[in-house]
């Protein structure tokens, strides 16, 4: 998968309907003389359950370039930006301090 080198927006909303969910999420984009719709392009699932739309939801916000997600749960709708290239906190790797030479 593609990932962009700037910040984006994913925008997404979740619903419930006769017993099953539907997850949609999209990415905006300006209307041009090529561009019909406000998006650059939109997905739609129908799920059996919230959490398996939250997984899928949670799946694509990490596959796009996410660092990581918040630990609280995401509301039924609402928007989630992406900056692909977060700063290093240095947890990923385990670091070793150099020890000062003595003269």
């Amino acid at each position: 998968m593609f990932v962009l080198d700037t910040d984006y927006t994913i925008h997404y909303r979740i619903t419930e309907s006769k017993g099953s969910f539907k997850l949609a999420f999209w990415e905006p984009a300006p209307r041009n003389e090529y561009r019909t719709q406000p998006y650059l392009f939109m997905a739609n699932y129908v799920l059996r359950s919230i959490e398996e739309a939250r997984d899928i939801l949670k799946q694509y916000i990490l596959m796009s370039g996410a660092n990581s997600l918040p630990s609280t749960e995401l509301p039924n709708h609402g928007k989630i930006r992406i900056f692909p290239h977060p700063t290093w906190s240095g947890q990923e790797f385990s670091i070793v301090e150099e020890k000062p030479r003595s003269a």
